[in-house]
């Protein structure tokens, strides 16, 4: 550990000596506690597996924007309230149950995300140029009819790629 006072020690050095000594302190692992925690692992990327399958073949039958709600924002609902009625009873489904929603939730954010950016209000503008325009009406785009003097000039960069 650190020779300073702990007084001295700003929370990074405090933090970095705990995790240091909690290393040194703990127990060496067995080769079945390394089996056990391979198969934890694959049944949570088969279980995230089944949940993007699930949902991908019902994007590509009926869509995922069916009516006022999201099927994948219901599904993700759906396993975080099963998971909070089913912890007292059945731990294990809970956990299952947890895992599908948040797996779920991962989805429907990553969907809401790309719109936001690709389709919203804000996207990246093409041409490598990384910056960030406003997404207007057809016809109203950068430059066009614009009095901003940055649009007309963003606009003459992107014309001469």
């Amino acid at each position: 550990m650190s020779d300073l006072a702990h007084s001295s020690k700003s929370w990074v050095q405090t933090f970095v000596d705990r995790a240091k000594a909690s290393v040194h302190s703990a127990p060496s692992a067995s080769p079945l506690s390394y089996a056990r925690e391979a198969g934890s692992v694959g049944a949570e990327y088969l279980s995230g597996g089944a949940v993007g399958a699930l949902l991908g073949a019902t994007h590509a039958k009926f869509g995922l924007d069916k009516g006022k709600f999201p099927i994948d924002g219901l599904l993700a609902a759906a396993g975080g309230l099963a998971g909070i009625a089913l912890s007292g009873h059945m731990p294990e489904v809970a956990a299952m149950a947890r895992r599908a929603g948040a797996q779920a939730f991962t989805i429907f954010t990553f969907r809401r995300s790309y719109e936001l950016v690709a389709k919203g209000p804000l996207s990246f503008s093409g041409g490598g140029h990384g910056g960030v325009t406003r997404i207007a009406a057809p016809g109203k785009g950068p430059g066009v009819g614009s009095s901003d003097p940055i649009e007309k000039a963003a606009s003459k960069l992107e014309s001469i790629e």
